[in-house]
């Protein structure tokens, strides 16, 4: 995967510097070598029609974190299919259990940064979605196996190290997830990781909590009443 990573950045043409972007960010070798073959193949990158503008959530865009030109999830490249999942997310499961700012979510979501989305998090909540997505004639897509399949993604680049907030988010998120799919051991061990890497993160802040680390916060201790 190095040896194809460096033959493609040989050229110094867009790509090279998307990629390159990209391996700053921390993104896989995995991740970029999939992203390559979607270019190669011209195919539409994922960006879904979210609207950052209908949630009257959190304050203005906060600036900083990183940005890149993959895609947030491999599992499907359909728009509308990530959209209906998001609406789904934010009508059903989000206000129940708020686990970060919807409004900063959409915002970093829209522009490719990571400050408050990641790949992880995108795939949790869209298998968490899944499971209480309603099918519709106008819709041919198996959610239940779309649902499996997100997961799948999730658990393909979850790293028990990674200790950034939207891992921890995607992390409780994933708890959710398998609880709602009858995994209730796997479950309950997403939950003491992300109840014990938030209690790390919180400890370490230094300064006024922010708005979207209180709802995790506070997200992640409703789950353990």
């Amino acid at each position: 995967m190095t040896d194809f990573i460096l033959n493609v950045l040989l050229p110094d043409d867009q790509t090279s510097s998307d990629v390159l972007r990209a391996l700053r960010n921390g993104d896989s070798h995995e991740r970029i070598v999939e992203w390559m073959g979607l270019v190669s193949l011209k195919e539409p990158r994922v960006l879904s029609p979210i609207d950052a503008s209908h949630s009257s959530e959190g304050s203005s865009h906060e600036d900083g974190g990183q940005q890149s030109d993959l895609p947030w999830t491999y599992v499907t490249r359909n728009p509308a299919i990530l959209d209906d999942l998001f609406q789904v997310y934010f009508a059903w499961i989000h206000p129940v259990c708020t686990l970060f700012s919807e409004r900063h979510f959409a915002q970093s979501y829209k522009t490719q940064n990571h400050q408050h989305c990641s790949a992880l998090l995108v795939n949790a909540m869209c298998a968490l979605a899944c499971h209480f997505h309603t099918p519709s004639e106008d819709h041919d897509e198996e959610y239940d196996q779309l649902g499996i399949r997100f997961a799948e993604a999730f658990r393909a680049d979850f790293d028990t190290a990674d200790e950034s907030i939207t891992t921890i988010q995607a992390t409780a998120v994933m708890f959710l997830v398998d609880l709602a799919g009858g995994f209730g051991l796997r479950a309950s061990s997403y939950l003491r990781l992300a109840s014990e890497k938030i209690a790390e993160f919180s400890s370490t802040t230094v300064g006024e909590l922010s708005y979207s680390l209180k709802n995790t916060i506070q997200g992640i201790r409703c789950l353990n009443v």
